[in-house]
């Protein structure tokens, strides 16, 4: 998260402030920008990056530059992107295959580089090893790929084929463009996208009006004017209202309030949640390592060896009973999940009695009595039953 956060905050956020005074002002890093203007990022529903993306600091940051962060609709980001709708990633990623055995960049930059990534290292922002000598090449290279494959014109061509801006004015979106970017084909698209226009138009400032109050528009108002979405199949496939799937949502204001505080709220349900779970684990694991411990009770009242102790001695009446039974082998095996459920579903006695006596002659598995010279040993030489208080602890 450090790591993210030093990214979001030194790279990204004064890019975007850069952008705007040298593309809206044509000035100096050190112009003071207008309060009204506002820059713009967009991501795909990459589930980490959203994860990392909507953390509070992040976006407090992002709200406090004035950027808006969006996420797209789900499965559309090649066609929504600007950079994936135009050709420099892949001229870049072709570039640099070749520049990175061909061109030897500076001695003083390869320097720069290396030291800025020392620096961070010591800061504790650590770049993983393997990882650092690719990353150091390519920085070392870039300078040279973007001299090559970058300039004003590549990139609005990206804006322009997905409908950001016009080919024209190059300063206002280009609805023809941005509708015909939906998928499908067939004689009956052009028809269906006029109808979808039309719709967009005629009732543009109530979808307006549920981004600016709500961060996307609802699932109610797009059912009104457009239907419900189905699948392949026919079925209905809406998207969800909620954020618990974030990317699987529709086009989303991240940073808007209204889904700030959606976030915030979810994950502190989550965490709320971790919590009593974590609590009703430990509730469950008392109960059932008292029972064990009522177990061994009734077997030391038998007064004979323990390994003497057969099926008939435990199914005899009075002997002992089924809920410590089930409490004893639930316990030594609560590091299997699978095989705890398991026997918890097998609450009969004639089961728990074999599985108890599979414990029992189990030559690594030490009793909750043990005698105190056996508490030294190793933790890999403990019965899982110990592990799973430790666990707890």
């Amino acid at each position: 998260m450090r790591n993210f956060l030093h990214y979001h905050e030194e790279i990204y956020l004064k890019q975007h402030v850069d952008v705007i005074r040298e593309v809206a002002f044509d000035c100096d890093a050190n112009t003071e920008v207008d309060d009204f203007l506002e820059s713009y990022g967009s991501f795909d529903g990459a589930t980490d990056q959203l994860s990392a993306l909507t953390q509070k600091k992040i976006m407090d940051l992002s709200r406090a530059r004035r950027n808006t962060m969006v996420k797209h609709n789900k499965s559309r980001s090649m066609r929504e992107q600007p950079a994936d709708c135009g050709d420099i990633f892949k001229q870049l990623k072709f570039h640099d295959k070749i520049s990175s055995s061909e061109y030897q960049p500076s001695q003083f930059l390869a320097n720069r580089i290396n030291s800025t990534f020392t620096r961070l290292q010591n800061e504790g922002i650590a770049i993983l090893g393997k990882k650092r000598g690719p990353l150091e090449n390519f920085l070392a290279t870039f300078p040279e790929a973007t001299r090559k494959v970058i300039s004003p014109e590549k990139i609005q061509q990206g804006y322009i084929r997905m409908g950001a801006i016009d080919k024209k004015s190059k300063c206002r979106p280009d609805m023809d463009v941005l509708l015909n970017t939906i998928a499908g084909d067939g004689k009956d698209k052009k028809t269906r996208l006029k109808a979808i226009k039309d719709i967009i138009v005629d009732h543009f400032d109530e979808f307006m009006n549920d981004f600016r109050d709500y961060g996307r528009i609802r699932e109610d108002t797009l059912n009104k004017y457009f239907g419900e979405d189905y699948g392949m199949d026919g079925e209905s496939m809406p998207c969800p209202e909620t954020l618990a799937r974030l990317s699987q949502a529709r086009y989303t204001v991240l940073t808007n309030e209204n889904i700030v505080n959606e976030l915030e709220d979810k994950r502190r349900e989550a965490q709320e949640e971790k919590k009593a779970k974590a609590g009703r684990e430990r509730a469950v694991a008392s109960k059932y390592l008292e029972s064990a411990a009522a177990f061994e009770q009734d077997l030391a009242k038998l007064n004979m060896p323990i390994e003497s102790v057969t099926e008939d001695v435990l199914l005899k009446p009075g002997t002992t009973t089924v809920p410590k039974l089930l409490g004893y082998v639930v316990s030594r095996n609560s590091s299997d999940a699978a095989a705890a459920a398991a026997i918890k579903k097998t609450q009969t006695k004639k089961p728990l009695v074999d599985q108890a006596l599979e414990v029992i002659s189990a030559p690594l598995l030490l009793s909750l009595g043990r005698e105190e010279e056996e508490e030294d040993q190793e933790p890999d030489r403990l019965s899982p039953g110990v592990a799973f208080v430790a666990a707890d602890g």
